[in-house]
């Protein structure tokens, strides 16, 4: 599995502009790029997963 770098790092700084309003420290970029990862990962699971696995999760989800 190969992720788009670029797209994931154009979205840390909407991220960083976003949540700390432009203000780059070493603790905000980190963030930005943590979170960017974990977006970029989740969105690759959601299109992997088939109807079944998300119609099992979602009825998991509603026991709740």
């Amino acid at each position: 599995m190969t992720y788009n770098l670029s797209s994931i790092m154009t979205r840390a700084w909407e991220i960083l502009r976003t949540k700390f309003d432009g203000h780059v420290t070493r603790y905000t970029l980190r963030f930005s790029l943590q979170d960017a990862w974990r977006q970029a990962k989740a969105a690759v699971n959601r299109a992997a997963e088939t109807d079944e696995v998300r119609r099992f999760r979602d009825a998991i989800l509603l026991k709740r």
